[in-house]
C-alpha cells in the first residue's frame, strides 16, 4: 500500500493508524483502540467504524460481554506494512520474491518450528507487467501446524503457549503468544523488509487474481 506520512487514515496520522494496524492483526475489542490513538476526541467506537468504513478493519465477533472486537482486513494489513517509502522497481520486487521463496524452503527444512509454509501467492500490481514502479510486494502464505492432528484442542494450545514462551520474548497481548507460531513463520519470510507485505488472509474472496509461486509439496517433490 502506498501512503505517505502526512496522510490521515480514518481521521488519523498515517504512522499511528499503521501502528493500529499492526496492533489489530489479531482480533482486538474496541476500547483497545484509544492505547494508539489517546488524543483522538472521537469515541473509540466511532474510530474503528470509520477505518472500517475504509475496509480496513471488520468486526468479527463480540466478546463475553459483548463488547466489539476488530480485526484488520488485507487492506489493513497492508497498511500495517506500509513503509513511507518511494516505490520500488519491478527488479527490485522481482529478487525480493526470489529470495522470499528460498527462506520458504530453508524455513520449511527446519524441524524446530511449530508450522509448515505451505503456500505462497503472490497478488497485487506485481501481476500487472505494465507497472514498474510497485508499492510493495504483496504476498499471501498458507501455513499448516506441526502439531499431531490427534492433539486435543487443549494440548494443541499448551504446546504453542510453551513454544512461544520458551523464545523468551514479551509479548503484549495472550493473543500474541498464541499465535507466535504462525507471526514467527510471516517474520521470517519477511526478513525485516520494508517491501514486504505479507497475508494470512484468504485472498480468493478479494483478489481478482494471485499466481502461486511456491508450495510445499512441489518443494519437496523437484
Amino acid at each position: 500500500m502506498r501512503v505517505a506520512r502526512t496522510d490521515l487514515v480514518g481521521g488519523i496520522p498515517a504512522p499511528l493508524a499503521r501502528e493500529l494496524m499492526r496492533a489489530y492483526r489479531h482480533a482486538r475489542p474496541t476500547s483497545d483502540i484509544r492505547h494508539w490513538v489517546p488524543s483522538d476526541p472521537r469515541p473509540e467506537s466511532e474510530i474503528a467504524q470509520s477505518l472500517a468504513d475504509l475496509g480496513l478493519l471488520e468486526h468479527p465477533c463480540l466478546s463475553d460481554d459483548e463488547e466489539p472486537w476488530w480485526q484488520t482486513t488485507i487492506a489493513g494489513n497492508a497498511l500495517a506494512q506500509a513503509s513511507f517509502r518511494r516505490p520500488i522497481k519491478r527488479a527490485t520486487a522481482e529478487r525480493h520474491l526470489t529470495a522470499v521463496i528460498e527462506r520458504a524452503e530453508e524455513f520449511n527444512a527446519n524441524p524446530k518450528y511449530l508450522v509448515d509454509i505451505v503456500q505462497l501467492a503472490v497478488f497485487g500490481s506485481y501481476l500487472n507487467p505494465d507497472v514498474d514502479q510497485l508499492g510493495d510486494l504483496d504476498l499471501w502464505v498458507i501455513l499448516k501446524s506441526r502439531l499431531p492432528d490427534d492433539l486435543d484442542r487443549g494440548e494443541r494450545t499448551t504446546r504453542r503457549l510453551n513454544y512461544a514462551y520458551r523464545t523468551g520474548r514479551k509479548f503484549r497481548q495472550f493473543m500474541d503468544v498464541l499465535t507466535w507460531a504462525d507471526d514467527e513463520a510471516v517474520l521470517y519470510l519477511r526478513h525485516q523488509s520494508p517491501v514486504i507485505n505479507i497475508t494470512r488472509q484468504d485472498i480468493t474472496e478479494f483478489a481478482a487474481r494471485w499466481d502461486v509461486v511456491y508450495t510445499l509439496a512441489e518443494a519437496s517433490n523437484p
